[in-house]
């Protein structure tokens, strides 16, 4: 028999639950209908363990008479700083009843991940099991953690812990333990004060139902999560006499059927993270679950990812990372930027006037398709190894057998030249793997050099840079499969703004570019600014996406060193007005010039006011501004994502 406290990865991978249900759950089923299960092992750490120096650990006890107790994980470069991170609590999985503990060894790899790469600060909860103690039971113990994370003596977290920034994050049974945690405390959130919970993240959370899905009938007999397993972990789990349509198991049925169920929760202004994949029994359940929140007017995130399986980011380290980076996104878009402008950014500002920044994210190249988008080729090469500038090729897999040419975009990201935002950002991923398939197109998307380290006008020249590497490049599948005549610039937000600048820069250089043939610009939410503040600055100055003191922040970083808000990097305006000749070169190429905004982006008057002025010079131009949203919106919204394809491809087809 195997247990879980004691099984290596491989040891889990290779038990075939379909035979041994019981054996894989850890436990015996007696003859009497009572279980046996093994003796689980507690290693208690008051310093950094031996085979990870990159966090420090310590251990509490949370209430000895229920043997419930929490593992604090605070990453070690914050130990000797007056650095305060996000405060993630985490609830691990287990279907409510394997003997897994906060110090099962891919458990602690996991949350360890997560404290470095998010930062955070990670309370690890352990909580009692079923069928010893059946459900509310791990409900109450999680809630109990929560009133014990309000009112701890503990240093560590009244130090380094923002406990006005906190995240109930869950795997499996955790994400459903999270979820109902949630709807429980959102209804007492002032008695909790001063701990905030500003969202929730499932992480392939355990819901079920009496009737089947489909995803659940195809993935019948699936090695990590069998639906013989299922079932036998809810009639252990759930109260005695219910069946997996109790609202603790099936959380549809409670939502159907309270119209107020989450009023609470939109009033706090909560988002709920969701996150899965295809090859997960339970992904039919996360999308219907999604679904009705979103209809419900929840604010809900998903990230569904083709292929993988039940808990695979344990076992996976690629898929680790990423999910360690789209819940990094989430946490730091839930943050009030308002309140801390910098941690925002990604950094701390010195009182030397020196910035630190937080981990960049690493930056694995890949060479074939990955597993988690097989719509796509991927390739990574390396431009310039001095300034570590670097480009991903994306290429719709199904051109790959073809002799067709597709037009190329290159893309140029956001992150208000500074944010450590990289080509490998999952959102970023996303974002260009759906341009490409829907377009279709050749993506190449650029990386850069950040500010203040690199100020303007150094990502200008980066990008500058890319177009001369494409130019001469050396890649087959660049020169195979795509057309080098029809070049597009795709930048979004300040990826927008060094799509106009290198613009300007290339267009009277259009021989030297040769074959390269750049056909339009396509500026998507451009990130533009000015010493006068506009009518939609000024109404969303508190905006949660992009306020005002970020946008002040960094320019301030990026712009040359004593410049202000009317340089014309920053203000376009401020050229336009004073060089009659600027887009001379512009229209003599014939190129058009995409304008995309929304009404609830701060930047939108000045998109407008840009578009007109373009206009009355002569420039061909095509905008498309809609209403709601917000800045970056498409990143997060899958059908506006779909919409924005549609019109970059319009507009690529009409040139």
């Amino acid at each position: 028999m195997f247990y879980l406290t004691a099984m290596s990865d491989q040891i889990v991978m290779s038990i075939d639950p379909n035979v041994d249900p019981y054996g894989c759950l850890g436990i015996v089923r007696n003859s009497d209908d009572s279980i046996t299960r093994p003796q689980i092992p507690r290693s208690f750490f008051s310093t950094i363990p031996d085979n990870d120096f990159s966090v420090f650990i310590k251990d509490f006890v949370i209430n000895s008479t229920k043997d419930m107790w929490a593992r604090i994980v605070t990453p070690r470069e914050v130990l000797n700083s007056e650095i305060k991170l996000p405060l993630v609590v985490y609830f691990h999985g287990g279907g409510f009843v394997m003997a897994v503990t906060v110090d099962t060894p891919i458990l602690q790899k996991f949350y360890t991940t997560l404290a470095v790469e998010i930062p955070a600060i990670i309370v690890s909860v352990d909580y009692r099991y079923a069928p010893e103690n059946r459900l509310p039971a791990a409900y109450d113990d999680c809630v109990e953690s929560l009133y014990w994370i309000k009112n701890t003596p503990n240093e560590l977290l009244k130090k380094h812990a923002d406990l006005s920034k906190c995240f109930l994050l869950g795997t499996s049974a955790g994400g459903n333990i999270a979820y109902n945690v949630g709807l429980r405390v959102a209804e007492v959130s002032e008695c909790l004060k001063p701990l905030e919970i500003k969202g929730l993240i499932l992480h392939h959370a355990f819901f079920g139902g009496n009737e089947r899905t489909k995803s659940e009938l195809r993935l019948v007999r699936d090695k990590i999560l069998p639906l013989n397993v299922c079932d036998i972990m809810w009639e252990l789990g759930l109260p005695i006499g219910s069946d997996r349509d109790h609202p603790y198991c099936n959380p549809m049925v409670e939502i159907r059927s309270n119209e107020n169920l989450f009023d609470q929760m939109k009033i706090l202004g909560w988002r709920v993270l969701v996150i899965d994949c295809d090859g997960d029994p339970l992904i039919d359940r996360q999308i219907e679950v999604t679904k009705m929140l979103k209809e419900k007017g929840v604010q809900v995130v998903d990230s569904f990812s083709e292929g993988g399986f039940h808990g695979c980011e344990f076992f996976d380290d690629v898929k680790l990372n990423d999910m360690a980076l789209i819940v990094n996104e989430f946490v730091r878009r839930m943050s009030d930027p308002n309140v801390d402008p910098y941690g925002y950014l990604g950094i701390i500002f010195n009182t030397d006037g020196s910035i630190t920044r937080f981990q960049i994210p690493p930056r694995p190249f890949f060479t074939t398709i990955p597993d988690h988008d097989p719509s796509v080729f991927i390739k990574d090469l390396v431009i310039n190894p001095v300034k570590d500038t670097w480009a991903r090729i994306i290429i719709p897999r199904e051109v790959l057998n073809s002799e067709n040419k597709l037009p190329l975009v290159v893309y140029f990201h956001g992150g208000g030249f500074v944010m450590a935002i990289t080509v490998n950002t999952p959102i970023l991923q996303k974002f260009c793997a759906t341009l490409a398939v829907e377009i279709p197109a050749i993506i190449v998307s650029v990386d850069y050099r950040y500010a203040p380290e690199n100020r303007l006008p150094a990502a200008y020249d980066d990008c500058v840079e890319s177009l001369y590497w494409i130019k001469n490049t050396p890649n087959e599948l660049l020169k195979k499969y795509a057309d080098f005549s029809k070049c597009f610039l795709l930048g979004t937000s300040s990826g927008g703004n060094i799509a106009y600048n290198v613009g300007l820069r290339v267009a009277g250089v259009g021989e030297n570019l040769k074959p390269l043939e750049i056909k339009g610009l396509i500026l998507y939410h451009s990130l533009f600014g000015g010493n006068e503040r506009t009518k939609s600055e000024l109404r969303l100055a508190h905006d949660k996406m992009l306020p005002l003191n970020v946008s002040d922040i960094m320019w301030e970083l990026g712009l040359p060193i004593g410049s202000d808000r009317d340089h014309p990097y920053c203000n376009p305006m401020v050229e336009i007005r004073s060089n009659e000749n600027l887009f001379d070169q512009v229209k003599i190429q014939g190129w058009k010039i995409l304008i995309i905004d929304c009404d609830g982006d701060p930047l939108v008057d000045r998109q407008i006011e840009f578009s007109k002025m373009l206009k009355a010079k002569g420039v061909q131009v095509v905008d498309c501004f809609s209403e709601g949203g917000f800045h970056g919106c498409e990143y997060f919204d899958g059908m506006k994502l779909k919409e924005l394809t549609l019109v970059v491809k319009e507009f690529m087809r009409s040139n």
